[in-house]
């Protein structure tokens, strides 16, 4: 006896609906409420990205920037510590590791976009570099709702870069005594307190529940979604019902606003 399987009944059980049941489809068919969400970043100049050093080469890092490929940091596009400007030499060359090494997360912008689709970035400017303490969380790239500033100080005593590329980035609020280094000094010493690691993780957590909505992320929104969320505690937004509720809360504050 012969057993034909129609392509209807192909069962991918890697793709579920509410993760409980599996989505069934045909060959060829093209699964586009998932596609939107889940593609990798398609850099553009000047987006604001932040990465992640995966690898120190010669004149240059490999950076994760969630794009398909690595993206490219020239050691030529960065600002030298103290914000000397001079030509690169072989001693620069040689202290590249001392300047940023694997693991060490960046702001950067992105100078140009190469024939295969990776990316050249650049932190020529003083506001860009290497990032200090705080919290990384990732998001899906077309959430991030491209504006003017992606840098943002907010009044509750906390910062947050909304990289292009769905790389968020979340710390506290520090002077600009710093400004002058050239972006390469990383002060793990300084003591956060326990107030703002709170702010934090509620920004976090904030941040978590209108990704699951899939509401757009900008100043405004979050500020909206860190506003409402305050009848709960900062452990209380990891439950699916409050996450929900700050999500359904921000919303209408926002038709309001419109």
């Amino acid at each position: 006896k012969i057993h034909i399987r129609l392509a209807s009944h192909r069962v991918n059980a890697s793709v579920a609906v509410n993760r409980k049941v599996p989505r069934i489809f045909t060959p060829g068919q093209v699964i586009t409420e998932q596609n939107e969400f889940m593609s990798r970043y398609n850099g553009e100049v000047g987006d604001v990205v932040v990465g992640r050093i995966t690898e120190v080469q010669q004149k240059r890092w490999k950076v994760d920037t969630n794009s398909r490929l690595d993206s490219v940091l020239l050691l030529s596009s960065v600002n030298l510590p103290g914000g000397e400007l001079r030509r690169r030499s072989a001693e620069d060359e040689h202290m590249m590791r001392q300047y940023l090494q694997e693991g060490d997360l960046i702001s950067a912008e992105v100078q140009s976009v190469f024939s295969d689709g990776s990316l050249s970035l650049h932190t020529r400017s003083l506001k860009y570099g290497k990032l200090s303490q705080g919290i990384l969380v990732k998001v899906f790239p077309s959430l991030i709702k491209r504006s003017k500033t992606h840098f943002h100080n907010l009044y509750i005593g906390a910062s947050i870069i909304l990289g292009n590329n769905g790389f968020i980035w979340i710390y506290p609020t520090a002077n600009n005594a710093e400004d002058s280094v050239g972006g390469f000094v990383q002060n793990l010493e300084e003591v956060v307190s326990k107030p703002e690691r709170e702010t934090i993780g509620r920004l976090r957590n904030c941040i978590l529940a209108l990704t699951q909505s899939k509401m757009m992320l900008y100043d405004t929104s979050i500020m909206y979604a860190y506003e409402e969320s305050q009848k709960y505690s900062v452990a209380e937004l990891l439950i699916p019902e409050a996450m929900v509720d700050v999500a359904i809360l921000t919303q209408d504050r926002l038709i309001r606003v419109i």
